[in-house]
């Protein structure tokens, strides 16, 4: 299995005998973008420049399908369990917990999803598909300054498989500023998006506003 790129011809192979084709996978597009930016002169220095980026997306995405679809009202089942799970350190819910936790975490979400709405009024909002079963949810906008990342959530069962990264990927992949604004006592998310490049653009005592 092979991508080449279209404006530059160079051909980064990679893949065992029975993965799916990656042709449309999001390496491709960002190899893409960056050699139709430094134009035919700087093409193969574009290829040079990002080989190991190329590499490092497609060990995962020659192997996992991941697409997204637009959330509806049918979703919100999965959204609150959602909710729930990446949260899980925070409730009690063993037999025998407090009979009332479960109503504090519903008014929670219910509140979550009201500021997200009311602060990302233009927002699109999308369910994570792996293999066409719904992991994650991405909220996100863009307007002529770029992208703002409103929420990115993923099933604490599939984190670390590359499905947050490839997702994030490509939003960046599209050539303008991605920006998030992450708590500072979230530590994984502010190592997550550290790890994709983002650096902090403002802070305050309790959230970095980060951007790559």
């Amino acid at each position: 299995l092979s991508i080449m790129c279209p404006y530059c011809s160079t051909v980064h192979s990679g893949g065992r005998k029975g993965q799916p084709d990656v042709t449309l996978s999001p390496s491709r597009k960002l190899h893409s973008l960056l050699c139709a930016r430094k134009g035919k002169k700087g093409a193969n220095e574009a290829c040079s420049l990002h080989a190991d980026v190329l590499g490092n997306i497609m060990s995962f995405t020659m192997s996992l399908k991941i697409t997204l679809r637009p959330a509806g009202v049918e979703d919100e089942a999965f959204l609150f369990d959602l909710f729930r799970e990446v949260r899980a350190g925070r409730f009690d819910f063993h037999p025998g917990g407090h009979p009332q936790m479960a109503v504090m975490v519903r008014l929670q979400f219910e509140a979550f999803e009201h500021t997200l709405a009311v602060q990302h009024p233009g927002s699109e909002h999308s369910i994570i598909l792996l293999d066409d079963v719904a992991v994650g949810r991405l909220r996100w906008e863009r307007d002529e300054t770029g992208f703002q990342l409103a929420d990115i959530s993923i099933l604490p069962e599939r984190q670390r498989k590359g499905i947050g990264t490839a997702v994030v990927k490509e939003l960046m992949a599209e050539g303008l500023p991605v920006r998030c604004t992450v708590a500072r006592a979230n530590l994984g998310a502010v190592q997550f998006f550290r790890g994709l490049g983002f650096e902090v653009a403002e802070q305050d005592a309790a959230y970095l506003r980060m951007r790559v």
